[in-house]
């Protein structure tokens, strides 16, 4: 029997520590002498969790690939025009299509996309024939789709793309090819077939299970641009899945089996097999398909589909070296008691935070240390729903009210780490306004005197002088960045109502004038904010505030567009201490109800992990 080393060329290395692992480390086999145990880098297959959907949905038409997706259409529990794009960190809103249905022919990129025929379950008729295309900003009516079908597979793209199978309504077999302008009707599929999945190019497309009418079937099937023949089965029956590959490399997730399942499987051209990677949430009703041409079966994503109801979950697929830990927010320690404010405390970063001010009405200051708070010393002039900025060291908080409805402050005051210091006052009183910068270069913005104002000034550590005015007045809008690079974002447009839903109107300064930046994909107001002016993260807040709605969704900023966030654990809105960075932020208080609870986020991280190897 031959050995490694005759199978490799050399021997396995005897090291007292791991090497750096890259990707030239990959297939590799080494001894660790420190730790006793024989080590290699190896493709590790997993899903990771991503933001979800702005929009939940199932049924939808995607395309795309996992860095540049798009989701369009579908129903919750209605038809749907929403479309949304990933830059695989988040979601933000594209243009909608121009008819809502679900369960549409799709393929394409995210930038050239297609999606033909599909139903209509309200407004009818129900079966439809219309094909729409996407240019990444807006939806254009083409010509129609000769299958008047819904629940069938489409792949390919915009100017070489098939639709097959469906149902009309009992299940077809019925094949069209698109080429950009026209569709022309080819041959037939093997079986006729609705919920299938498909995946590949118009000459080398492939089929995946499905339901014949009557079962969940197990068939696949390939087209080679002229014909379809059968290939293989599943290991087992399935229907409603996600795919992502080509022809001779694809994966399958998702799906009915017969009920719901979270599995995954490979196709090689020729076989299936089991894919140990398994999603967190077992879901049916995945976009038809998730991937194209230019997808890999080695990074894929899936987003929104059916549980008990729609879902907007997104999870990434990833076959690397890599172990992905993605983004989330956990808990940090308790504030002393329950505390909300509206804004004062929006410092510090995630192991040196700082909270101060607020309601139940006072001055107490507190700090953190990233696992709990301490006491700080107290403000002069208690308050609540200032402006603030800077670190724990050196924060400042301008404006304020005693409690609500009660007359704007003018007072300034600036912490040192121990106490807080009476300084020059603003101009004019004002509450519910955002701050950015630091002691000696500040902006504060917006708020409210006796009425909604949009008005700014600005810090130079010794006075406070006429900034830019916002181009939309609002309050409780949030804040960050540096004065001549700041950013506001949300917020409420009313004062003394009636109350509209949340903004989501951003705007950027640059020391001198505002200019409007990409839209929130959630207005809200009253919510928490961390980061700069090119990477801003904004975290819960109310959408609506007579009755209050609070949300637990997030949303970050590269300074061009907002792309949804990983949620926090609890929906909240009136943050006390939310600062840090886009990738290392905190919040702390809120109510509904009122609060003491922190949460910490952590942005997605990636790194090379050797394998403990072992004899069984």
């Amino acid at each position: 029997m031959a050995d490694y080393t005759e199978i490799k060329g050399n021997r396995i290395q005897y090291l007292d520590s791991d090497p750096t692992l890259t990707s030239a480390n990959e297939g590799q086999v080494w001894y660790n002498t420190a730790t006793g145990t024989l080590k290699g880098l190896v493709q590790l297959q997993a899903w990771s969790s991503g933001a979800p959907l702005s929009s939940p949905r199932h049924d939808a038409g995607g395309a795309g690939i996992q860095t540049a997706g798009l989701m369009f259409g579908g129903r919750n529990p209605g038809p749907l025009s929403a479309t949304e794009e990933y830059n695989g960190s988040g979601w933000s809103t594209g243009g909608n299509i121009n008819l809502a249905r679900q369960q549409i022919f799709s393929f394409g990129s995210q930038t050239a996309a297609v999606g033909a025929s599909g139903y209509r379950d309200s407004g009818g008729p129900g079966f439809r024939q219309e094909t729409e295309e996407y240019d990444g900003t807006s939806w254009t009516e083409v010509n129609n789709c000769p299958i008047a079908s819904f629940a069938g597979a489409g792949f390919g793209v915009l100017t070489a793309g098939v639709a097959c199978g469906g149902r009309v309504p009992s299940p077809t077999n019925s094949t069209a090819e698109y080429d950009g302008t026209t569709w022309t009707a080819a041959n037939n599929m093997t079986a006729s077939l609705q919920q299938l999945a498909g995946v590949g190019t118009q000459t080398a497309g492939a089929t995946f299970g499905g339901h014949n009418g009557t079962a969940i079937v197990d068939t696949v099937q390939e087209y080679d641009g002229t014909s379809w023949s059968d290939v293989t089965n599943l290991p087992a029956a399935r229907s409603l899945a996600g795919t992502s590959g080509i022809q001779t490399a694809a994966i399958i997730f998702g799906g009915n089996s017969p009920s719901v399942v979270n599995t995954t499987l490979d196709y090689d051209g020729t076989t299936v097999s089991s894919n140990p990677a398994t999603m967190a949430t077992a879901r049916n009703s995945l976009s038809y398909p998730s991937g194209a041409p230019a997808s890999t079966n080695t990074a894929a994503f899936a987003a929104g589909g059916y549980t008990t109801a729609s879902t907007g979950v997104t999870e990434e697929y990833n076959s690397s070296i890599n172990v992905i830990t993605a983004g989330a927010w956990s808990a940090g320690g308790n504030l002393p008691g329950a505390k909300r404010d509206g804004g004062v405390g929006s410092v510090g970063t995630q192991d040196a935070g700082l909270a101060f001010g607020g309601e139940p009405l006072t001055g107490d200051t507190f700090e953190y240390n990233g696992t709990s708070w301490s006491p700080g010393g107290s403000m002069n002039t208690a308050g609540r729903s200032g402006g603030s900025f800077g670190p724990q060291t050196a924060a400042g908080t301008a404006g304020r009210n005693a409690s609500v409805g009660s007359t704007p402050s003018t007072n300034y005051e600036e912490y040192n780490g121990t106490s807080w210091s009476e300084q020059n006052d603003l101009p004019t009183g004002k509450r519910d306004l955002a701050g950015a910068g630091t002691q000696t270069a500040a902006v504060v913005m917006g708020g409210a005197t006796t009425v909604l104002v949009g008005t700014a000034e600005d810090w130079n550590g010794t006075s406070w002088t006429a900034g830019g005015s916002l181009s939309t007045d609002r309050r409780n809008n949030s804040g960050g960045g540096t004065q001549t690079a700041a950013i506001t974002s949300g917020g409420v447009l009313s004062y003394g109502g009636p109350y509209p839903p949340g903004s989501n109107a951003t705007e950027e300064y640059n020391g001198t004038s505002w200019t409007t930046g990409g839209n929130l994909n959630t207005g809200r107001g009253i919510s928490g904010s961390s980061g700069t002016q090119t990477a801003f993260m904004q975290s819960g807040g109310d959408t609506t505030f007579i009755p209050s709605v609070v949300v637990t969704s997030a949303e970050h900023y590269d300074g061009t567009v907002w792309v949804t966030a990983p949620s926090m654990g609890t929906a909240r809105a009136g943050f006390k201490g939310t600062g840090g960075t886009q990738t290392a932020g905190y919040v702390a208080g809120g109510y509904a109800p009122d609060t003491a609870a922190t949460e910490e986020f952590t942005g997605e991280t990636s790194a090379a992990t050797a394998s403990t190897l072992t004899t069984s």
